[in-house]
């Protein structure tokens, strides 16, 4: 293989692809990034065996071929190369290659591309189309509900509803649930199906996403036990979390007779203020919402001190006292991108929903937490 590229492109295409790149050193050809040169393109691809990532870049090929390169040392190297071009050859006897770059050359050893896994294919097919950003922010504004423990992976994932209106984006933890739901371009072509699609896939989606600026619309496929998106130069495909997902509607409250309508930065500030004293205890703040139109807010911790806010709001039917743990809150708020958050609840221990005070399309459930 040679070829010349850009040292911008090829650093670009490697922090791409590189954090799919596997960390277990189960099998050493894992731990390197695969690069294939044909047709004027350098392509790049990484994969731990759960998540793979391409991403295909313009390049000068004088000679096709294929070489596996150990991802650390390579994103080193071409981050630190002083021209704009790179010129790259491999020895295909010896599995090496010749990072050239001005006066700097590397020669670094790799692996047999062949021993690379084969990447599934993207099934052009069966995808619908999305709009980038509001994928990525909906992924966001899901993400915090989910659970970072694998002995129950079904919560470590987030659930993805697809039908022909759209998507629906649920997490939950068991203790606060995130929704979110997404209209689709191509919507039509899709069957009414859901999947569970691990978090740490979506993070890296995100990632790359927050890469390009510029995307404006990836493309969704999903088969039996694996989910694809794909943009303009990249593809990440991943596995897909099996089990049964939570019927979250049966959690989502109905009938919630006091509702508070707050400015979502007062809250949040107030919340975040109250969280400085409880971080050190169990984390608790206590709303005392009263009937006249205000709520108070107290944290305390024994060793530190209290804190004591109050927040006006519209009048409410009843007076009530509710805690939450701060941290719940505070994620859900920081999720909320509208300026007035409603604040729907029922009864001290009973599920409270918050949600934009102007739209349907979100909302999180949480579950206060009993103080004596």
């Amino acid at each position: 293989m040679k070829l010349f590229c850009s040292q911008a492109e090829l650093s670009y295409g490697i922090q791409s692809v590189g954090r799919a790149v596997s960390t277990r050193n189960t099998l050493p050809v894992l731990s390197g990034i695969c690069l294939s040169a044909a047709d004027g393109t350098l392509k790049l691809s990484a994969t731990d065996l759960d998540i793979a990532i391409e991403c295909s870049l313009p390049a000068q090929v004088a000679e096709a071929g294929s070489i596996v390169l150990p991802a650390r040392f390579l994103a080193d190297i071409v981050r630190k190369m002083p021209a704009p071009e790179i010129d790259l050859r491999t020895e295909t006897n010896t599995y090496t290659a010749q990072i050239i770059s001005g006066n700097s050359e590397f020669t670094l050893h790799g692996y047999n591309p062949e021993e690379f896994p084969i990447l599934p294919q993207f099934e052009e097919g069966d995808a619908f189309s999305i709009e980038a950003p509001l994928l990525k922010k909906a992924i966001q504004q899901t993400a915090f509900a989910t659970l970072h423990d694998e002995a129950r992976p079904v919560f470590t994932g987030q659930l993805f509803e697809f039908d022909p209106q759209g998507i629906n984006i649920v997490a939950t933890d068991g203790y606060r649930l995130a929704f979110r739901s997404l209209k689709t371009r191509q919507a039509e072509k899709t069957n009414s199906k859901s999947v569970i699609v691990p978090g740490k896939a979506l993070q890296e989606l995100s990632r790359v996403l927050s890469l390009r600026e510029n995307e404006t619309e990836l493309k969704v496929s999903i088969s039996d036990n694996q989910i694809a998106f794909k943009m303009a130069d990249s593809l990440l495909v991943s596995r897909l979390i099996e089990g049964q997902y939570p019927n979250y509607r049966q959690v989502v409250p109905q009938n919630l007779p006091v509702e508070l309508g707050l400015k979502t930065a007062d809250f949040l500030d107030a919340c975040e203020r109250a969280a400085l004293l409880s971080r050190d205890g169990p984390g608790i703040i206590k709303l005392d919402i009263k009937a006249e139109g205000r709520v108070i807010l107290t944290a305390s911790s024994p060793e530190v001190g209290q804190t004591y806010e109050e927040i006006a709001v519209s009048p409410v039917p009843e007076n009530m006292q509710i805690a939450f743990n701060v941290k719940y809150l505070i994620d859900a708020l920081k999720a909320i991108d509208e300026e007035e958050v409603s604040f729907r609840l029922s009864a001290p221990l009973r599920p409270t929903v918050l949600r934009p005070r102007e739209k349907e399309d979100q909302y999180c459930v949480i579950l206060p937490v009993k103080v004596v």
